[in-house]
């Protein structure tokens, strides 16, 4: 094993060159061609048509849509694209909260460089050269890295959770290490709590897993100094750990994927339960002060403290059981115990989601465990960031890859590991030039692809210019305009006008702004006594023939008449074509 970087200078990379260097890159990925293409998902509408709703009601504590509340996540991406809306004198855009996302990434690229240089050089560690390489490329594939440039491009809220955690990740890391028995920097706590309370106001308590999971190292660590470990008694936990994961999911496997899934999840659980009885049974106390040090307390008062605050200001206005209930619906959603697909789905995330570093990832892990890289606190921090989120995200989720969207500094850094190591011999020199051409086309393509690809091959995706075309119509009435069977937020900011969601049979729909029944809908429309824009989305439309409307509108006694619309768009990624009907009484 090389104990220093082959071929580089006798000094560490310079801090401020780099961050120049990275921000540069992530500007170019970023933010070229910000708002070239329309709202790309529901997620992303939700966050959009939610602001200007705040802003228009110019009410900074309680997000709605429509009017109504909407509570399903706390309100920091919804300030930060305010500021930026306030900044400019103008109404909220698609350019307001793209940019904010943009900061948030370009953000979790400048924190994993810094971060990773501090961690992996503290003692006993790396030289700050060598962790300084580390660092380096760590943050290039982060910020070339597929689904943190997807997250960073759209206007979900996600990646704004990644720099706090981080920080979170940062500070309790050198507090551990700087700190003896049941000592507590105050400093430290106090940054730590801050760092938990930003991520708790971006995706609530929830994201105190994702800080809790790197921080389990901390523990990993001090498994591999314990000599003691009763083998007996791990074993034990083990079989029994994986036997009930086993038994959990079993009955809920549907396709092949699951079970490897379920096999990769319930070995994950197995060995982490192991390692943790052992430590508690022989070494419980410095275990205990281990967490203790790590910062968990002030990460978890951190965390509740600001959404407990904010709750209270909520509730003051509209109810304590009008949020309680919204805290369950959001719980109920997002936590699936022990889904067989969940492991398979994040693993298959992380497989490309850090870009070259979930490649080079794979490469860091045999490094460890093959002991060509010396195991460091540093590196036991790295190793938890990726091994025990997906252990806790595929136990507890429902296997969406948003969810470990704060774990891509953790690949991209495990990624630098295995790069430096293999790069770490003679004659690879070849692996520098190498390296950055293919970040620097990972850059090109996702630039090019964001900012002009969508609209060539996926400009279906978007209702923006369906319903740009639909609200220039002189023959329709934006304020008389709904959706049958679907709904997003994007029809609502690109028609300028709230569209009434209407509920079908068969269809889930959700709309945060309520629905109506299609008989109340009739109703509606005879009581106006005006003609009204139905949308239907349906899969079995045929391009050759003038849509006609489905039978359960012919069965209404409305007339109905096809608009036509140049644009196309299509729900369920462009699959389901949406067309526009004038119905009146």
């Amino acid at each position: 094993m090389h104990t220093d970087y082959l071929g580089a200078g006798d000094s560490p990379r310079p801090i401020l060159r780099d961050l120049a260097l990275l921000t540069i890159l992530c500007a170019i990925v970023n933010t070229i061609g910000l708002t070239d293409f329309g709202v790309a998902n529901w997620q992303e509408s939700i966050r959009l048509v939610t602001s200007q709703d705040m802003q228009d009601r110019g009410d900074w504590i309680v997000p709605t849509i429509n009017g109504e509340p909407y509570l399903r996540k706390p309100p920091l991406v919804y300030w930060c694209t305010l500021t930026l809306a306030e900044m400019t004198g103008s109404r909220v855009s698609l350019g307001h909260l793209r940019l904010t996302v943009a900061i948030f990434g370009w953000l979790s690229v400048i924190m994993t460089y810094l971060a990773g240089r501090s961690i992996l050089s503290t003692e006993p560690g790396w030289t700050l050269k060598r962790a300084s390489h580390a660092a380096w490329w760590a943050a290039l594939f982060l910020a070339t890295g597929v689904l943190h440039v997807r997250m960073s491009r759209t206007g979900a809220i996600d990646v704004a959770a990644t720099p706090f955690v981080i920080g979170a990740v940062w500070a309790g890391f050198i507090s551990w290490r700087t700190s003896t028995g049941w000592q507590l920097r105050m400093g430290l706590f106090a940054l730590a709590a801050l760092m938990a309370a930003g991520a708790a106001l971006v995706k609530g308590p929830p994201t105190v897993l994702a800080i809790f999971c790197p921080l389990v190292g901390a523990l990993g660590w001090l498994a591999s100094k314990n000599s003691e470990d009763k083998q007996r008694l791990s074993l034990t936990v083990a079989v029994a750990s994986f036997l009930v994961v086993i038994a959990l999911q079993v009955l809920r496997i549907e396709e092949f994927r699951d079970v490897l899934g379920m096999l990769a999840g319930a070995l994950g659980t197995a060995y982490l339960l192991a390692l943790l009885s052992g430590l508690l049974c022989t070494n419980a106390r410095t275990s205990l002060q281990t967490l203790w040090s790590s910062q968990l307390v002030a990460i978890s008062l951190g965390a509740i403290a600001s959404v407990a605050i904010w709750s209270k200001l909520v509730a003051a206005r509209i109810g304590v059981d009008f949020v309680s209930a919204n805290a369950s619906k959001e719980m109920s959603d997002n936590i699936d115990i022990f889904r067989p697909s969940s492991a398979a789905q994040l693993i298959e995330a992380t497989s490309y989601g850090a870009g070259l570093g979930s490649l080079w990832a794979f490469g860091g892990a045999w490094a460890l465990i093959s002991r060509r890289e010396r195991m460091t606190p540093g590196l036991a921090i790295i190793a938890a960031w990726v091994g025990v989120t997906l252990v806790a995200f595929a136990a507890f989720s429902t296997g969406s890859g948003r969810y470990i969207t704060p774990m891509w500094p953790g690949v991209a850094l495990l990624g630098a590991v295995g790069w430096i190591s293999y790069r770490d011999k003679p004659g690879r020199n070849w692996y520098v030039p190498t390296t950055y051409a293919v970040i620097l086309i990972l850059a090109i393509v996702q630039a090019w692809w964001y900012a002009d690809g969508r609209n060539r091959f996926e400009s279906n995706h978007s209702p923006r210019d369906f319903m740009t075309e639909l609200a220039a119509r002189q023959d329709i009435d934006r304020e008389r305009v709904a959706a049958w069977g679907f709904w997003n937020g994007a029809l609502t900011t690109d028609l300028g006008h709230h569209v009434v969601a209407i509920d079908r049979r068969d269809f889930p729909i959700h709309s945060p702004s309520g629905m109506i029944l299609l008989d109340e809908f009739v109703d509606l429309v005879r009581e106006d006594g005006q003609s009204w824009v139905l949308l239907v989305s349906h899969p079995g439309w045929s391009d050759r023939d003038i849509p006609q409307p489905p039978i359960e509108v012919q069965q209404l006694g409305l007339t109905a008449e096809y608009i036509p619309i140049n644009a196309r768009y299509g729900e369920k990624k462009g699959r389901h074509e949406v067309h526009a009907f004038r119905v009146s009484p």
